[in-house]
């Protein structure tokens, strides 16, 4: 089977493609593209500024910090795999700083 590079999102009325950096985090690319196809509802989010998030609860993937940033930029989809917060995905659409109630959420530390 081809490496799966592309990624349609849609978001209410919104339609996105995403591009998986399967060479910067596969660990979590591929847990990710096990998933699929991945329904939930996303939320503006409280702390890290233009962004929405799906919050993940106690999800437990396995899956390490890889390729981790608290800057996301326009566009990016950061997977969170849980530690100081509940694990999360967070969809940056303008200025945003990873965060949660306990602070940055750049590493488990």
């Amino acid at each position: 089977m081809p490496a799966v590079t592309n990624l349609n999102i849609a978001v209410g009325p919104f339609a996105f493609e995403g591009v998986f950096e399967s060479e910067h985090a596969p660990e979590t690319c591929a847990w990710f593209l096990a998933q699929l196809p991945f329904r939930s509802r996303v939320i503006h989010v409280r702390w890290s500024g233009e962004a929405v998030w799906i919050p993940l609860g106690d999800l437990k993937t396995g899956v390490a910090f890889e390729n981790h940033t608290v800057h996301p930029s326009r566009g990016d989809i950061l997977f969170y795999p849980g530690g100081k917060s509940e694990a999360e995905i967070l969809f940056a659409y303008g200025s945003s700083s990873f965060a949660s109630k306990m602070g940055a959420t750049s590493s488990q530390s």
